[in-house]
């Protein structure tokens, strides 16, 4: 398979939490990485650093609720 983002990021969006997982594809060897994240600024602003920190900086979607959208809303 064909890989198409060899940096991608998920985000499971909760009240209180975020959960953030990072995948990273490099020389065919595959990385994960799963961080929990709180809900208030500082713990926010510290999720947008790690994430940059691991090369994912492009909003490729939303998946909201089980339902697909393009972009955000």
């Amino acid at each position: 398979m064909e890989v198409m983002y060899p940096r991608c990021a998920g985000l499971d969006v909760h009240k209180e939490t975020v959960v953030a997982c990072v995948r990273i594809v490099e020389s065919g060897e595959v990385s994960r990485s799963v961080r929990t994240f709180a809900t208030t600024t500082a713990s926010l602003i510290e999720l947008g650093e790690w994430l940059e920190v691991n090369g994912c900086t492009r909003d490729r979607g939303l998946l909201e609720a089980g339902v697909a959208s393009a972009g955000g809303r």
